[in-house]
């Protein structure tokens, strides 16, 4: 049995093969024999869904068979997930995006490591207070010496940015001035030139949680 040890960025985690670290990547068998490692180059590698053993490799001798397998796996899924959800309907969607936003506020793992390192839990560096004061979003404050570029020039103001126009719709086609973050990022990418200048980057991370952030800058949306 094997658990997710890391997740790039693809999102496709239904596949017959799976990388195994220290194993490479393992795929079924015609014959239904023990599941055999494939080669893959290092790139290909690198986009793989990454798995590590909960236990020690069975013998060839201890292998289930694919009925055994296929039972397993029925038991174990929660069949309840496959009925509509009536309980949460009622929760507004955006509580979503302002628990993420609370969560960045509150954990930030710091840990100078690399991936598949090898740490205990005393090496891990946290990055937050374990409290809501929104560290998150407004930093250490303008005195501050790291965390004053967050701020305007009269040392109490945080600074705001300017929303892109979008043609085509006479509602979004308008630059508003304090409804977005500040970006002041450089580079070829659109993504690089538009890196906002906030405390957390991982509050800009979607739209609704940047939204989140810009209102909290800027609260009386002026």
């Amino acid at each position: 049995m094997f658990r997710p040890t890391h997740e790039p960025q693809s999102k496709r985690h239904v596949r017959s093969s799976y990388f195994v670290v220290g194993e490479g990547a393992l795929a079924d068998t015609a014959d239904d024999g023990p599941a055999e490692p494939a080669p893959l180059s290092d790139v290909a590698a690198l986009r793989r869904f990454r798995f590590s053993r909960l236990g020690p490799k069975a013998e060839e001798s201890q292998q289930l068979d694919r009925a055994t397998r296929q039972a397993l796996a029925e038991a174990m899924t929660d069949r309840a997930q496959t009925q509509p959800n009536t309980k949460d309907r009622t929760v507004p969607a955006g509580f979503t995006y302002l628990g993420q936003f609370v969560d960045h506020d509150l954990t930030l793992d710091a840990t100078a490591a690399h991936l598949e390192d090898d740490i205990t839990v005393g090496q891990l560096l946290q990055g937050r207070s374990p409290a809501l004061d929104l560290g998150s979003p407004y930093g250490l404050g303008p005195n501050h010496p790291f965390d004053r570029r967050f701020h305007q020039d009269d040392g109490i103001r945080l600074k705001t940015g300017t929303t892109a126009p979008v043609p085509g719709d006479d509602r979004t086609n308008r630059a508003l001035a304090g409804f977005d973050l500040p970006r002041v990022g450089v580079g070829s990418l659109i993504s690089e030139r538009r890196r906002a200048l906030i405390p957390d980057p991982r509050d800009d991370e979607n739209l609704a949680v940047a939204q989140i952030q810009a209102r909290l800058l800027n609260p009386v949306g002026v």
